[in-house]
């Protein structure tokens, strides 16, 4: 259950495998960071009186006694497009609803982007953003509007910042066992997405001195995901040969 800290897990463990560690996602990061932290404290002669909880507002008076600093957006998109963490996903989608709408949600993050649409003057009909993620299966993107997005982004000053965050073709990320033998000076960057009975790909192909925007997208394959992604990758390498 959400929130819950039981856990149950079910499977098989590799014979002879003494050391075998199992991720999962936390219920609460927030709480959980203040719980440990609260531990450390006390492992240091610290006095904390009571147990780590939440505040749903900021209390009056605030004193800083300490300050970290994440990695910068850039290398955090890239973690987040070169693993596919739909968890970093979310969060950014979250922290952008809170930059453009003041409000760090589902729906702030998704008006946030459809903002962002809008000021480009790219049609959203039929579209429907839910999360940040992609796995709701209540969002709805069509390949044509992706490539008219993957166009508008490729004229924004900081382009050659998001390439970066996507997998390069048999090179990096998700994308370094696809596609090992592409045409002399093609480059390809793609992200894929997958779920049950969904395979996609989309992204940029740069081929003679030119770049093009793709998006192939499979919904409600009845055939095998390993063979869904054998034809999307045909039909992808098709492209490449005509263009």
């Amino acid at each position: 259950m959400p929130q819950s800290y039981e856990r149950y897990y079910r499977g098989t463990v590799p014979l002879g495998q003494h050391d075998f560690r199992v991720r999962a996602a936390l219920p609460n990061p927030p709480r959980t960071c203040a719980t440990l932290f609260a531990t450390y404290l006390r492992s240091h002669g610290i006095s904390v009186s009571l147990d780590a909880s939440e505040a749903p507002t900021l209390p009056d008076s605030l004193r800083t006694i300490s300050e970290y600093f994440s990695p910068n957006l850039r290398l955090i998109a890239q973690y987040t497009n070169h693993t596919s963490n739909n968890i970093y996903a979310e969060s950014l989608f979250k922290t952008l609803g809170h930059r453009q709408q003041g409000v760090g949600s589902y729906e702030g993050g998704a008006r946030a982007v459809e903002q962002y649409i809008d000021e480009k003057g790219i049609d959203r009909e039929g579209i429907r953003i839910v999360d940040g993620s992609g796995l709701s299966r209540s969002n709805q993107l069509t390949a044509s509007f992706l490539c008219r997005f993957l166009a508008a982004v490729s004229r924004e000053p900081w382009f050659e910042d998001y390439l970066a965050t996507l997998p390069q073709a048999g090179k990096s990320g998700t994308a370094r066992t696809l596609f090992p033998n592409l045409p002399a000076g093609t480059v390809v960057f793609v992200k894929t997405g997958s779920m049950e009975g969904v395979r996609t790909m989309a992204g940029y192909i740069n081929r003679g001195g030119r770049r093009y925007a793709f998006a192939i997208l499979a919904s409600g394959h009845t055939c095998s995901s390993a063979d869904a992604t054998r034809h999307l990758s045909d039909i992808l390498l098709s492209m490449v040969q005509t263009i």
